[in-house]
């Protein structure tokens, strides 16, 4: 029987996928030419997006305490995000520290334990 209260494996992978976009969006753009790469910045800005990794942890972490993930979900989820990684061309240990970070601020949100 379909639940309509917990996120179904589609949604958790495309959710997973525009995650793991913006984050390669962000990791390409500190790389750029400083006036592009402020470009870019200030657009993402405009459209409401995450501008920075800080803001995409946040938000991450705001997207599984929204959706209510359980430990087991959440895994999946964060493992999505690597696979998704990945395939955009991220080494294992990249993406594998990338996933660590959101994980480590979903955690230290849920403490209310400040990272640096």
């Amino acid at each position: 029987m379909l639940s309509l209260d917990k996120p179904s494996k589609t949604y958790l992978h495309m959710s997973a996928l525009g995650f793991a976009s913006f984050k390669a969006l962000l990791d390409f753009n500190e790389g750029m030419d400083i006036d592009i790469g402020a470009e870019v910045t200030d657009n993402l800005k405009i459209e409401g997006r995450p501008s920075t990794n800080n803001e995409l942890n946040e938000m991450v972490t705001s997207f599984m305490k929204e959706e209510k993930l359980g430990a087991l979900k959440r895994g999946s989820f964060l493992t999505m995000i690597f696979e998704a990684l990945r395939k955009i061309g991220y080494t294992s240990t990249d993406a594998f520290n990338a996933t660590e970070v959101f994980r480590i601020h979903y955690y230290s949100a849920a403490l209310e334990v400040e990272v640096p």
